[in-house]
């Protein structure tokens, strides 16, 4: 969906940015904010309702200098990563997180990213599904989603 090609087949008039990258910059005033607390004690939804045509983006707050912390965009992607896995895709489109922030992942921390396909429904003509995420660092519980995604658009 986010080549212009692909999309333009689903009816919108252009590539989509990646909605784990729209959440992601949805992130920056919380931690502008409250900092590290955000990533250590704090819930955030995102319902994305209308596509984004937008270039990439890059956060570079404080809190992320030197790669010493993780970004919470890469830890969205993880939820990515559990749809590919568990769900044979064509063109897709990510529509919204639950995320729950737990703890900071540092450079170095060994993770494990653990989800599962929660539920699988139609809606308008799109098939959508609902992943569960929990990722860990050195054995414990940092970020956990609840993850929602147009797996199959209509077409046209």
């Amino acid at each position: 969906m986010h080549d212009d090609t692909v999309a333009q087949t689903f009816g919108s008039r252009g590539g989509l940015l990646s909605g784990v990258d729209v959440w992601a910059y949805m992130t920056q005033p919380c931690i502008d904010r409250w900092g590290e607390r955000f990533l250590t004690g704090s819930t955030m939804e995102a319902r994305l309702v209308s596509p984004v045509y937008l270039a990439e983006v890059r956060d570079d707050h404080e809190v992320y200098a030197d790669d010493a912390v993780c970004h919470p965009g890469f830890l969205a992607r993880q939820a990515n990563s559990v749809l590919h896995l568990d769900v044979e895709l064509g063109p897709w489109i990510h529509v919204g997180t639950r995320a729950h922030h737990r703890g900071l992942v540092r450079d170095g921390d060994v993770l494990e990213v653990r989800g599962r396909v929660a539920d699988e429904y139609e809606r308008k003509g799109h098939r959508f599904v609902d992943v569960d995420v929990e990722v860990t660092a050195n054995g414990v519980a940092v970020w956990s989603a609840f993850h929602t995604a147009i797996w199959q658009p209509r077409t046209g």
